[in-house]
């Protein structure tokens, strides 16, 4: 058991399995932790979500019970990074125990989501964006019985981010804990100009870290993704001890 959990949320059409090459890599210290959604993995049988908030509270329920068993974080990609923020405005509301840390991937800051319509584009055009986006295996887009599976997880899951709007006026909008905020200098999902913008989203320190890498650069950095995580929160146990 370590002194840590770490809560992995994932991207839109992923699974909580796609962190599982992260555990030979993660420090001792750290328990790794995946979250997964419904509809897919093993709760694929379970109906698909309508909106950022219906996640929310599903985790919430997963969860809450081991927030305040030992300090803990966050890490979410693209999708995931919209969960996390989410999740701990939630429990702050809840006033639960706040994560000590937030490490937001491939994302725009939450007030500057790109408009998009990808949940409205035929299965093949769909598929070509997957495609693009490169974080679909080739054996994957190329196997017609998969994909009858995946593409409405991915339709779903990209009209609850597409359609997810962010009130600048309402409660508990800056976070309580310091962030890290990830992306690749390729992201064509990312708006540059606005990345900077994370930082109005917390009270506390706001780092960044650029990978050379498209939308999917933690596949071809996965270690020194994981060996932020490790440095960040291997420096955090410090404050416990």
């Amino acid at each position: 058991m370590g002194n840590f959990n770490l809560f992995c949320f994932p991207f839109a059409g992923g699974s909580s399995t796609y962190y599982l090459k992260w555990a030979n890599d993660i420090n001792d210290s750290i328990d790794l932790h995946l979250i997964e959604l419904a509809g897919r993995g093993r709760r694929i049988n379970e109906p698909l979500y309508n909106n950022v908030n219906e996640i929310v509270v599903d985790i919430y329920e997963q969860i809450n019970e081991e927030l305040s068993e030992k300090p803990y974080a966050f890490f979410g990609h693209s999708m995931g990074s919209l969960i996390a923020y989410e999740l701990t405005r939630y429990i702050h509301q809840k006033q639960n125990s706040l994560p000590t840390h937030v490490f937001f991937s491939g994302s725009n800051p939450p007030h500057k989501r790109l408009k998009s319509f990808v949940h409205q584009l035929t299965d093949e055009k769909l598929k070509q964006k997957m495609m693009l986006l490169e974080g679909t295996p080739k054996e994957v887009l190329e196997c017609e019985e998969l994909m009858e599976l995946i593409l409405p997880i991915f339709k779903a899951d990209f009209k609850v981010t597409e359609e997810y709007r962010c009130d600048l006026q309402r409660e508990y909008l800056k976070l309580s804990c310091p962030i890290t905020v990830l992306n690749g200098t390729q992201d064509a999902m990312i708006d540059f100009h606005d990345i900077g913008e994370w930082s109005k989203f917390t009270t506390e320190d706001c780092n960044f870290r650029q990978f050379v890498g498209g939308h999917f650069f933690i596949n071809e950095h996965m270690r020194d993704v994981v060996e932020i995580i490790n440095a960040t929160m291997v420096e955090k146990q410090k404050q416990f001890i």
